[in-house]
């Protein structure tokens, strides 16, 4: 017991000092993960959270991350009691055909084979669990594919951490303003728009969608 134990807490420092020695801009380098699903957020749940404290996102969003991993978790138990389910089903209803197919639907008294009757109840209600896990299975990747939705992207290695765009790392500038205005004839009091006012303007983006 004394050495199993040993052997956890030392697994765990390795990955702490994993994740320390991956670690970018105060927070955990994403590697090669380009999205974000149900498996890699419960795989990477600190690399996830590391990028969202980075965000300065809200406590819903790290309990999302959370609660993601908790019911993939969840899931893999219930795929696993409906295949098992299933078996059962199948086994069952292998029975019952073999039972059948010899004749032995009754005794030779006449009265209902009994083992007959046990593989089909047996069947029938491992049918039903299977479907009632299925429900349930339904349920929860709906449950997280909203939760998925309200996760934002992983930062990129290179973004610096900060607390909004001011304090964003100028990595390179062009042109000058003053010719631009200069070459479209703008008025002294002209204020050009950001792209998505004008976009707004024309009806092809909405804020609030």
């Amino acid at each position: 017991r004394f050495m199993s134990t040993t052997t956890t807490i030392e697994a765990a420092d390795d990955s702490k000092t994993q994740d320390a020695d991956n670690m970018v801009n105060g927070r955990i380098s994403r590697g090669s993960i380009s999205s974000l699903d149900a498996r890699t957020v419960t795989d990477n749940l600190p690399l996830v959270l590391s990028h969202l404290k980075s965000r300065r996102a809200s406590e819903e969003a790290m309990n999302a991350a959370e609660k993601i991993a908790s019911l993939n978790e969840e899931r893999v138990s219930l795929i696993q009691s409906r295949d098992k389910a299933l078996s059962v089903r199948k086994e069952q209803s292998a029975i019952v055909g073999q039972i059948m197919r010899s004749g032995g639907g009754k005794t030779e008294d006449g009265e209902v084979n009994e083992e007959l009757e046990q593989a089909k109840k047996l069947s029938s209600e491992a049918a039903q669990d299977a479907e009632k896990v299925e429900e349930k299975l339904g349920e929860i990747e709906q449950n997280v594919q909203n939760l998925l939705a309200s996760l934002p992207n992983l930062l990129d290695d290179v973004v610096p951490d900060g607390e909004d765009d001011t304090q964003n790392e100028e990595v390179e500038k062009w042109g000058d303003i003053d010719d631009l205005k200069n070459e479209l004839g703008w008025a002294d009091d002209f204020e050009p728009l950001w792209h998505d006012d004008v976009a707004s303007k024309l009806n092809g983006w909405k804020a609030d969608a």
